[in-house]
Formats: structure tokens, C-alpha cells, sequence
């Protein structure tokens, strides 16, 4: 018998609870119990990201130094663009703690490369730009993505199967490009590069895609069983803030 009378997961963790549900000698299918939900990741107004500009072509990257963030494709796909064609790019990064896991250098001596260690004023510079781009594959849900969406920018993306390559549409909202291959990134900064016209388009669709997205939305459901069922919701709630 399951005691929760309320559970709510992201769908990312599915797998997992049901592996759970297993070992405590329960049916593993989370769609055979009334009481699990699923829910989506959002945004809070007071997190809510500045708007881009939309003057001129700058690159935005931000993300841990894990390896697993891909980083290094995004160096190697700057690096292969000629200065001369090479856009604007910002760099923002934090440095993992007590960590045994592979990192990436950082700073890099890279002409138009600008870094930022975990920077305090990370809004303000995405806000400067226009192109995010994402390099980590297989992204539970890719907040930096959503803050990206939220901010009007044109999101560079891996068409990996994650959360937002199933969600997105190459070309209407986003381009993508094939996941860890630099060269295949570097050809879509430089579409991204050549023209602001579809980099603000593909901002403003995906921007408006970020609306639905808002926290007061996303967890409604989980606030009214807070509300409703106190002592029962506060231990039912699954997941995690990818």
C-alpha cells in the first residue's frame, strides 16, 4: 500500500521511482496509482530573466565545468570559426566542489571569448546577448535552457532526445545540431551568425513557449495539495531541479 497521498515527479524520474516501487514490493507502472503525477519545472517572476538584445549576434554559454557539460565542444567550435567571423561569446562558469569527476579548463586564451566565474551578475549578461547554447547531452530538463527561452534568446540546442530537443522544432523555435560534434555547432553559431532576423524570430517563438513555464502554473497542483493535505503532501513530493 502506497501512504502518500499526493506524489509528484518530474517525468525524468520515472525510471528511478519505479525501480523504488519495485524493491518495496509494489507494481512498478506509476500510471497504475491515482495519486503520482507528473509536473514540469518553472520559473518564479522574481527569477524571471531580462529580455535579450537584439542589435547584434552575441553568444551566451553557462554551466558547470564538468565534462559532461561539453564545454570543450563548445571551444573547439569557436576556436575552428574564423576571428574575423567569430561572434561576440560569454563564457559563465562555476568551478565543481569536492568533486572526482572530469573538468574542463577554464579560463582559455581565445580571441572574442569573454569568462565569467560564477558571476553575480549573470542576468545582465545574458541579457547582452542573443544565442545560448547548450552542450551537455541528455539534459534531465535543462533549467539554463528555460532561463534562456524565458529571455527571448535564439537556443542552440543537441537534438539528443532530451527534454527540449522533444519539445522543440529545429528552425520554427531553436536550431539544433548533432551532440558533441563541434563542427556541427559551429555551422549553426554561424547560421545563428548571419542572420538576426531569425534569431530574433526563433527568440520570440520560443519565448512565448517559456510562458507556460511559469512557476504558478507548473506547481499549482502541488500547492493545492500543500494546502489541502498538509501533513501527507510535505513528504510526497519527487524529483529534482535539473
Amino acid at each position: 500500500m502506497i501512504a502518500a497521498d499526493n506524489v509528484f515527479y518530474l517525468a525524468s524520474t520515472q525510471a528511478s521511482l519505479e525501480k523504488a516501487l519495485a524493491a518495496a514490493g509494489h507494481g512498478t507502472d506509476v500510471a497504475n496509482y491515482a495519486q503520482f503525477q507528473t509536473f514540469k519545472n518553472g520559473l518564479p517572476k522574481h527569477e524571471w530573466p531580462s529580455p535579450c538584445q537584439y542589435d547584434y549576434s552575441v553568444v551566451f554559454w553557462a554551466a558547470s565545468l564538468l565534462k559532461w557539460k561539453g564545454l570543450d565542444v563548445l571551444v573547439r567550435a569557436i576556436s575552428s570559426i574564423k576571428p574575423s567571423m567569430r561572434p561576440e561569446t560569454h563564457v559563465c562558469y562555476i568551478k565543481p566542489q569536492q568533486n572526482n569527476l572530469p573538468v574542463s579548463e577554464a579560463p582559455q586564451p581565445i580571441n572574442k571569448v569573454f569568462w565569467h566565474h560564477a558571476p553575480e551578475n549573470l542576468d545582465h549578461i545574458r541579457a547582452g546577448a542573443n544565442v545560448f547554447i547548450s552542450t551537455s547531452t541528455k539534459e534531465p530538463f535543462g533549467l539554463s535552457i528555460l532561463e534562456a527561452m524565458a529571455a527571448g534568446m535564439c537556443v542552440i540546442i543537441p537534438a539528443d532526445g532530451a527534454f527540449w530537443d522533444q519539445q522543440l522544432t529545429d528552425g520554427v523555435n531553436c536550431i539544433k545540431y548533432t551532440p558533441n560534434d563541434d563542427k556541427a555547432l559551429a555551422d549553426a553559431i554561424l547560421l545563428a551568425q548571419g542572420n538576426m532576423n531569425s534569431v530574433k524570430r526563433m527568440g520570440k517563438a520560443v519565448a512565448t513557449i517559456a510562458q507556460s513555464y511559469r512557476a504558478e502554473i507548473c506547481f499549482s497542483a502541488i500547492c493545492s495539495a500543500l494546502m489541502s493535505e498538509p501533513a501527507s503532501a510535505l513528504n510526497s513530493v519527487s524529483g529534482e531541479r535539473a
